[in-house]
């Protein structure tokens, strides 16, 4: 019997955003992906959000659309966001035309990074 498959995540939209979502898209889908860096056996990253004209890459799976906007996440991400319980925020002071995300349980995001899919598997010592 094949295993279940994990539920995908869900997101909220702020109450800043909150009916903006649509009119910041103009008829693009909104992607989330992430980005990491390595330096000196750290690894720091964060969520890359950009909008699209055209459907990303295989890496990436349609979620349900958010406030009529469709939604592509890398699939890569879908446990952390799914657990981590995912907001969408106005952007910041430089991408105002951009939501921001926000997550309930950071934590999960900075175990993520630290995880197989970012790390590779560990050897043993």
């Amino acid at each position: 019997m094949k295993p279940a498959e994990p539920s995908l995540p869900s997101f909220k939209v702020s109450a800043p955003l909150s009916g903006q979502l649509a009119n910041l898209a103009r008829g693009r889908a909104l992607v989330i992906g992430y980005f990491e860096s390595r330096r000196c056996a750290v690894v720091t990253g964060d969520f890359s959000v950009s909008w699209r004209s055209s459907r990303p890459s295989a890496g990436f799976i349609a979620l349900a659309a958010v406030e009529d906007v469709p939604l592509y996440v890398d699939r890569r991400l879908l446990n952390v966001l799914r657990l981590a319980e995912l907001k969408l925020w106005p952007g910041g002071l430089f991408r105002r035309g951009t939501p921001s995300i926000r997550l309930a349980r950071p934590e999960l995001w900075l175990q993520f990074l630290e995880g197989p899919v970012v790390m590779g598997p560990r050897l043993p010592s």
